[in-house]
């Protein structure tokens, strides 16, 4: 006997069993474990510069910034190695115990080579982990003349002009730095034929920057302060003693008779076939240009820059 035709029926799907649940969040719990495996430790930043710039004096000291991260969770100990291209040979490498989830920013001194890439490689044991190329500039120093300005504030075109003056013995390099960017280490300053200070933030300048630049004229090197607010300034800081007198005040002045008398005693001083000839510029035993003279009055002799 047939049932009467009537609506269509249906059951709703199956769901899922709670043993079939607790297997899907085992298999992705897996895979975020596979993930949080996989995030070893990495090298996320690494420059060479001297100061700020990436032209690097060969065969002096110049500095190795870097950034590694530890994302996982043990501790990890990694090697840090810097070649030089040119000459396939490693400049730096050290080894750096990284503790779990870690973010340590370093900085180094390395010799720099003559060479325009750097190789910065990141290894664990045998594998290598990261591989970076850092393109720079080599700076040959016994061809070239090396003036560091130490400069946040000042307007520093001029000091740029020492590297354009005609007729100087030697070409110079011109390398400005901001107060973070100052040497923490007297060597950085080694090759350096003059430190010229003009306006740095002394607050951001830290005891090892101080001392790096006090060891430095303490082993023969040359500074210079050439800005009225910065020497100011300089008074009140561990700089204070490689300034002659101890300045009270900033006053601007048309005139300084001193300066013209210490002019015309140099000038008279010069032979008569000499003085006839063209000005000469002043300049140091490195042939950097300071200051040039020019004839004022009867026979007085003004220095400007």
């Amino acid at each position: 006997m047939k049932r009467p035709a009537g609506p269509p029926s249906w059951s709703p799907r199956p769901r899922p069993s709670g043993l079939w649940r607790v297997g899907l969040l085992a298999l992705l719990g897996l895979f975020g474990l596979a993930g949080s495996l996989a995030a070893g430790p990495r090298l996320a930043a690494a420059s060479l510069r001297f100061g700020g710039s990436p032209r690097l004096p060969v065969a002096e000291w110049a500095s190795l910034n870097y950034r590694l991260e530890n994302p996982d969770g043990r501790t990890v100990t990694v090697r840090l190695s810097v070649r030089a291209t040119a000459h396939a040979r490693a400049v730096f490498e050290r080894e750096v115990v990284l503790p779990p989830r870690t973010v340590l920013s370093g900085q180094e001194l390395i010799t720099a080579d003559a060479s325009e890439e750097y190789i910065v490689s990141l290894f664990e044991g045998t594998q290598r982990l990261e591989r970076t190329q850092l393109p720079v500039r080599a700076m040959d120093q016994p061809q070239a003349a090396a003036v560091v300005v130490l400069n946040d504030g000042a307007e520093t075109s001029n000091a740029s002009a020492l590297a354009r003056l005609a007729g100087l013995d030697t070409s110079v390099n011109v390398t400005t730095m901001s107060a973070r960017q100052a040497p923490h280490h007297w060597a950085v300053y080694g090759h350096t034929r003059l430190v010229l200070v003009l306006q740095p933030n002394y607050r951001e300048l830290t005891s090892a920057q101080f001392e790096a630049v006090n060891q430095h004229v303490q082993r023969g090197g040359t500074v210079l302060f050439g800005e009225p607010h910065g020497t100011l300034e300089a008074a009140d800081t561990p700089w204070s003693g490689l300034l002659p007198v101890l300045p009270s005040g900033v006053r601007r002045v048309e005139a300084v008779p001193a300066l013209d008398d210490w002019g015309a005693r140099w000038w008279s001083a010069l032979p008569a076939a000499q003085r006839a000839g063209p000005r000469q510029t002043l300049a140091d035993r490195d042939g950097i240009s300071c200051l040039e003279s020019s004839e004022r009055g009867d026979g007085l002799t003004v220095l400007r820059q």
